[in-house]
């Protein structure tokens, strides 16, 4: 069963009939229908949608969270609030229990401010003191998830390895150096901190629309995997280098910390073109090859052209996405708005081919 992309109408669509109730009803199918990636992106879209009843997406929420699929419904604070509500025992099967108070919109709840601290004052406090919020410079109202009273820098060891901490400070760090904060925030930031046994993720807001999200994960084979989340600048601010410079500091942190692979889910408006700039492969290639072409039918593309476009593709492979934004005229055209999953293999002469460029480009020193 597929789902094709579209408008705002088509999530409600979607969440409308496997809303309120898919548990009793589809969950047999839904770990099938989510296995597509642009599906999992329209199911946590349309489970987001404001203008959902509440008993309809609620209960995609529960549905999806019963069924164990990460990544789904909202941001992380969102989706940990309502974790921590069904342990309670504040949700039913399909929705809120009778009296539980609504669950906070997506980014609605209060994180904590950021206060930048000195290096030699960090490394003071990394040495002598486990105080969470001291550790990582942030004060005592910021969240941090996991920690559990340890040092977080020792919980990030345990969950990624010898230099788990240096990715969790280097995480908060890129964020504090690469995004522009927003004036009325008083030069302050406001950040969330979640440590989990195998994964650590970072969430840096800078206000208005400046925000920086990314999760580091071990696989059991000792892969390591950083998974951008989310990156955002307000329109006054692009065009100044802000994102060059983020990716540039970052892939040079990432070669340092022994990163493998460097993922993000190419879409939001300009994302699908952006990434394919940058460098970024096709996790998928055939996928991301037939969704270009349906793209191109869309815009009335002629069929011997499209042929010839995707003989190009296919013989690009991994690299089609790149070939698009740089290469063909209409490249620019076809990668804005779409939607696909990227990845920098690092421990490949392609990825570290690219790697370089991206520091060249935002004059990074590693």
């Amino acid at each position: 069963m597929a789902f094709a992309r579209g408008d705002r109408g088509d999530l409600d669509s979607f969440a409308g009939r496997f809303g309120a109730s898919i548990a009793a009803s589809f969950s047999h199918e839904l770990p099938t229908l989510l296995t597509q990636p642009a599906l999992r992106m329209q199911a946590a879209a349309a489970a987001a949608a404001p203008t959902l009843r509440r008993a309809e997406a609620d209960g995609l929420r529960a549905a999806i969270g019963a069924l164990g699929i990460p990544h789904l419904g909202g941001s992380p604070a969102y989706r940990r609030e309502y974790a921590r509500r069904r342990r309670q025992g504040l949700l039913g099967h399909g929705g809120l229990a009778p009296g539980a108070p609504a669950i906070s919109a997506p980014h609605s709840s209060p994180t904590p401010t950021v206060s930048p601290v000195p290096s030699s004052a960090q490394s003071t406090a990394v040495a002598s003191m486990t105080a969470p919020h001291v550790v990582l410079g942030i004060p005592d109202t910021g969240k941090i998830l996991g920690a559990e009273g340890k040092n977080p820098l020792d919980v990030a060891k345990t969950a990624l390895g010898p230099k788990g901490d240096a990715m969790l400070l280097d995480a908060i760090a890129i964020g504090k150096a690469s995004l522009p904060l927003d004036p009325r925030m008083g030069g302050k930031a406001k950040v969330d901190v979640r440590l989990g046994k195998s994964s650590i993720s970072v969430d840096f807001n800078g206000g208005g629309g400046r925000r920086l999200e990314r999760t580091y994960s071990k696989h059991a084979d000792g892969t390591i995997e950083v998974h951008h989340d989310f990156f955002a600048i307000p329109s006054s601010e692009q065009g100044k280098g802000h994102a060059s410079k983020m990716m540039a500091q970052s892939m040079a942190a990432y070669e340092k910390n022994g990163v493998h692979l460097v993922t993000t889910h190419a879409n939001i408006n300009v994302g699908g073109y952006a990434w394919a700039k940058q460098g970024f492969q096709a996790q998928n290639p055939e996928g991301f090859r037939n969704s270009v072409l349906y793209r191109a039918a869309h815009f009335g593309m002629p069929e011997f052209e499209r042929n010839i476009l995707s003989a190009a593709m296919k013989a690009e492979g991994k690299n089609a996405p790149n070939w698009l934004a740089t290469k063909h005229p209409k490249g620019k055209e076809l990668l804005l708005g779409e939607s696909w999953d990227a990845v920098i293999d690092l421990r490949t002469p392609e990825g570290k081919s690219v790697s370089s460029n991206i520091q060249k480009k935002g004059k990074a020193k590693p």
